[in-house]
Order: structure tokens, then sequence, then C-alpha cells
């Protein structure tokens, strides 16, 4: 089994880690120009689906405010 996670957003962006905790850090991509505000509700959308998806499986977890996001532009 991989830690491997991703997740696409309804507005198209992606999201992508090395580890299903998040310590690894999560890599953001969009697929054409969001507005802030779209943007914003991704992230609202990632963070709901990891927590309602990903964390029963997790041993441990530093908690949402120690997560790195890195923004790596157009897909």
């Amino acid at each position: 089994m991989t830690n491997k996670i991703e997740h696409m957003s309804s507005n198209g962006t992606v999201f992508k880690s090395d580890s299903k905790d998040l310590s690894s850090g999560v890599n953001v991509y969009s697929s054409w120009v969001v507005r802030p505000c779209q943007m914003a509700a991704d992230f609202a959308e990632f963070g709901a689906w990891h927590r309602s998806v990903i964390w029963e499986d997790l041993e441990g977890f530093a908690g949402y405010d120690c997560v790195n996001y890195v923004y790596c532009g157009k897909r």
C-alpha cells in the first residue's frame, strides 16, 4: 500500500502528498487561472476530504496547522 495521496478539487486544483499524514508537505497544482475565492474553497475541500477519507487510517497526525503547502503553478 502506498502512502502517496492525490485529490482533485471540484475546481480542478490538484493536491499531492508523499505521505498520508501530510508530513512531507502538499504540492498544489492548478489547471488554469483560479481566483483566490476558488482556491480558498479548494483548500477547504481538500481538508474536508482528507479528514473524512484519510484521517481515520493515520496512527498519528500533527494537525492541519503543521502542514506545509507549496503552490507549484499550473499543471
